[in-house]
């Protein structure tokens, strides 16, 4: 008999068995104590167990296992639910292959439908119990109930045509063989060769502009001076090779090409004066931030002119700050000799 059976016996007690128990014998007040602290030992045991935290001592021995039953419905349910997903697979898999039977250009040699079941166990325990002494022996029963699940799947249509598949191939090909096209410009070995050539060219044109409007080309007799109207204050040349003015620009159009006139920048500085020549005392200030010149570039090529990009850098010795210029450089073919055209000085 467990606890429940105990506790009806009450439920149903009639007035005479509730008077025989007015005959029950009395218990001491120690008699009592003892009771009452073996039946809370009882009690924490019996938590213990529920929670699955047994605590034992060193003389105390376990015996039996705790017994549970469930309900009588549990079994005939998940049979039922068992049934319902095999019955949900196999609706499945009509229904796929029903909308695959519809599809006029779909393959259906190419759709394969697999079926996995899956076994899954439910542990379903049933006890005897059986009483002997007082204590209490429990046997316990699993049941495996195997579930069946159904999935379906389907394997990705391929082309339907051969040239369907080319098609694929084609744009594929196309799409990983394609590069972004470069952007970097290659001179060609021309190019190079009249870089190289112009180069050359404007560094002759910039030591001989700046010798000839802030320099001094020409032997001079620094005590024969001339101050003209406008204050200017011009040395006599003394070379005996200048006999005319085109004896003075004979030197600088060796490297210039005369269809660029530069008269007008000759002309301020070199005069003549009672039929001697004289040179304008000037002065000029070379740029301290220059630092050199490139030809990047073949601009143009136009008859017997060629045109060049230049481009200057300027860089701050202090603060180590640069930047660069941008200018147009030319040499001429004149009779055969390259001569410079349009220029610039950088310094």
């Amino acid at each position: 008999m467990n606890n429940n059976d105990r506790f009806r016996i009450f439920e149903n007690a009639d007035d005479k068995f509730i008077e025989r128990l007015k005959d029950s014998p009395k218990f001491t007040d120690d008699e009592k104590e003892r009771m009452f602290k073996m039946s809370k030992k009882i009690f924490e045991d019996k938590k213990n167990m529920v929670n699955g935290n047994i605590t034992m001592t060193e003389n105390e021995e376990v015996n039996g296992v705790e017994r549970y039953s469930r309900p009588a419905w549990y079994k005939p349910l998940i049979s039922t639910a068992a049934c319902l997903v095999v019955l949900a697979g196999v609706a499945g898999s009509f229904m796929v292959m029903k909308n695959l039977g519809k599809t006029g250009t779909t393959d259906t040699s190419k759709v394969t439908a697999t079926q996995a079941s899956t076994e899954t166990t439910e542990e379903v325990l049933t006890t005897d119990a059986t009483t002997t002494a007082g204590t209490e022996a429990v046997t316990t029963t699993i049941v495996t109930v195997p579930v069946a699940a159904a999935e379906t799947t389907t394997e990705p249509t391929e082309p339907a045509t051969e040239a369907e598949k080319e098609a694929v191939t084609e744009i594929v090909t196309e799409a990983d063989t394609t590069e972004p096209a470069s952007e970097e410009t290659t001179l060609t070995d021309h190019d190079a060769e009249l870089i190289a050539q112009a180069t050359e060219l404007y560094d002759r044109a910039c030591a001989k502009y700046w010798e000839y409007t802030f320099g001094d080309p020409f032997a001079l007799d620094n005590d024969d001076v001339y101050i003209d109207d406008r204050g200017w204050q011009f040395t006599r040349i003394t070379d005996d090779s200048i006999q005319s003015r085109s004896d003075i620009f004979s030197g600088f159009y060796e490297v210039f090409a005369s269809r660029y006139l530069y008269d007008d920048i000759l002309y301020d500085r070199y005069i003549e004066h009672d039929g001697k020549y004289y040179v304008a005392n000037v002065g000029r200030g070379s740029n301290i931030f220059y630092t050199g010149s490139e030809i990047t570039d073949v601009k143009s090529i136009e008859g017997d002119e060629i045109t060049f990009t230049v481009v200057s850098t300027y860089e701050d010795p202090g603060t180590g700050e640069s930047e660069t210029r941008t200018s147009v450089f030319s040499m001429v073919d004149e009779n055969g000799t390259w001569k410079a055209g349009r220029f610039e000085i950088p310094n």
